[in-house]
This record gives structure tokens, sequence and C-alpha cells, in this order.
């Protein structure tokens, strides 16, 4: 193949770089991402998600980077670094919890709170079943009873009514030491065993009380409070090794917990529910559902491309790009025949 044919070659292969990085460098590179978007939504509205992917394919892809993808020991560290800067920020100080979020907002979700009532009875119930609530019921009684056994009005109107009970209790104890434990064992073996009447009247007694109006009034008592607190008081509960303790459990939680069948199932569903919904559907229309327009495309195209393009351009990286692309086409024998 003669050498002027490889020569016209290169020059041809040159212009074709230098219009190319002229292009997408110069003030009409805005003009041709708007063109190629409008030709880009042109075709994808003829185009249905079923035509360019399936179920399995986004399936795997999901597997491949939330349960299969190896995390290094640097993702971590920087979430906790991040944390750290995120606890100590300046703005703690300056911004009111009223600022970041509303009195409409918090009653909004008051309003929803106080519609689960089945939730709410079913937390009283719950609770008053817990041994521990049933101990601490029969231990609140059994003090009640000793507390009024020792201070009640009669030991206090009576002259001597109280000397004569502590002496009688002191006599009791050096006559038979262990008399007294024995007796308040029994005592509270006995309110335990017929605690189940007084457990079950504190249940309708905490039904009815914790109604929805008591329930508002305490609520948005204690929000008149907090909502003026700096953000930064919340510090005082949680300090920064908390916050780091939280995301090291929170992540080592996410770890265990991408790998359990439990986690691909509703993987699995909620591609398949997208696809059922959607897969005959135009991309066009998905990426309206999405809240995706033409103008947010086109808006962060020349927001990034412009600077980064330019930067490859004064480096000679964008030239490179082109011409590593195109040489093999200009200097092929097909094209140096036509030559």
């Amino acid at each position: 193949m003669p050498d002027s044919k490889k020569k016209i070659a290169n020059q041809l292969l040159e212009a074709q770089v230098a219009f190319f990085v002229e292009q997408v460098t110069s003030d009409g590179f805005e003009q041709i991402v708007k063109d190629e978007i409008d030709h880009f939504y042109t075709i994808i509205d003829t185009l249905t998600l079923n035509d360019v992917v399936n179920p399995d394919q986004i399936k795997q892809t999901i597997q491949k980077y939330s349960q299969e993808l190896e995390i290094h020991g640097a993702v971590p560290e920087l979430l906790g670094e991040v944390a750290q800067h995120v606890y100590d920020h300046p703005a703690h100080d300056n911004t009111l919890v009223n600022d970041i979020n509303t009195d409409q907002q918090f009653k909004d979700l008051l309003e929803k709170i106080l519609e689960m009532d089945d939730l709410r009875e079913r937390a009283i119930k719950q609770a008053v079943a817990n041994p521990i609530y049933a101990a601490l019921v029969s231990d609140l009684l059994y003090n009640g009873i000793k507390d009024y056994a020792t201070d009640n009005a009669v030991t206090k109107n009576i002259p001597g009514a109280s000397s004569m009970l502590k002496l009688g209790k002191n006599m009791m104890n050096k006559a038979a030491p262990k008399l007294e434990k024995a007796i308040e064992d029994n005592v509270k073996r006995f309110i335990e065993k017929n605690a189940s009447a007084t457990l079950k009247q504190s249940e309708k007694f905490l039904t009815k009380t914790l109604n929805n109006e008591k329930i508002s009034e305490i609520s948005l008592d204690i929000w008149d409070k907090a909502k003026l607190q700096k953000l930064s008081t919340f510090r005082k509960a949680i300090t920064a090794d908390d916050l780091q303790d939280f995301l090291v459990m929170g992540y080592d939680y996410w770890i265990a917990f991408r790998k359990t069948p439990y986690y691909a199932s509703l993987v699995d569903s909620g591609v398949d529910f997208f696809f059922n919904k959607y897969g005959d559907s135009s991309l066009t229309l998905i990426l309206e559902e999405v809240s995706i327009e033409k103008s947010m495309l086109s808006d962060d195209a020349m927001r990034f491309a412009p600077p980064i393009l330019e930067m490859l351009r004064e480096k000679g990286i964008l030239a490179d790009i082109f011409r590593r692309r195109l040489e093999p086409f200009f200097l092929s024998e097909s094209t140096l025949a036509i030559l």
C-alpha cells in the first residue's frame, strides 16, 4: 500500500480528531447535548422495559452489588469519619428542632400514630402480660401496704402508736430474726398469686387513660418544649462514640442481613412487581413516572461535562481517546484501498 495513502489517512484521522474535540469543547456543545437528548427520547419512546432488559438481569446485578460485593475496611472507617465530622458540625448549635420539623409535620405524624388504635392496644396488652410488669405492680402494692402499715392516720394521730409499732417490730426481729423476711416473702407471693385481677384492671385503666386526647395532649406538651431546643443539646444524650458504635452495629447487621434468603426474596419480589407493572411500558413513561425530565438530563450534562471535557482537552487525553477509537478505521486495509 503506497505511503501516500497512509499519509492521507493520517491527515484525515487528525482532522476527524480535531473536529470531534472542537464539537465537544466549543460553545455549540450545549446544542449538541440537547439535540442528542431529543433524539434519545425519540428512540426510547418506541422501546419498552422488556425490550431492553429482563428481570433476571436486574436481579443478578442487585445480587452482585448488594449481596456478593465484599466491602473493604476503608468503607466503615470512612463512614465513622464522616459521622464524626457531621456530629461536630457547627450548624447543630444554630439550628432548632423546629427548623427541621415544623409544627404541622409533627401534628401529621402524631395524627397518624393516633389512628393506630389496634397497635396501641396490643402494645398495652403485651406490656401488661410481661412478667417484669407483674413484678413491678406486685412490688408497688407491697410497698404501698407496708408504708400504710407504718405511716397512716392512726399512727400519726394516736400518741405513741408509731413508737409502739417500731418497738414491736424490733422485739419480733430479736425473737425471730428471719420472721420479718418470711412475712415479707409470703405477702409478696400472695400479691403475685392474686395479681391477675389487678393486672387486668391496670390494662383497662391504661387503655382508657391512654386515649387519643390524652396522648395528644402529652405529646404536644413535650413537642412545645422540644421544638425550641438546639440540635446540639442532643449531644448530651448521644455522644460521638455512641454514634460511631451505632454505625458499626448497623454496618455489621447489614453485612449479615444482605446474605439472608429473606433479603433475596424481598429483592426478587420487588423486581418482579416492577416488571409486572412497567414491563410493557415505554421507557419514556417510566422516566416520567420517576420524575426524570429532559431538562434534568441536559442540565446535569452541562453541569458536569464541559469542565471535565475541557480538562481532558488541555491534558491531551481527549484527542488520544478519539484517535485511539478512529485510528483502526482510517489505517485499515479497506479504508486505504478506497483512498
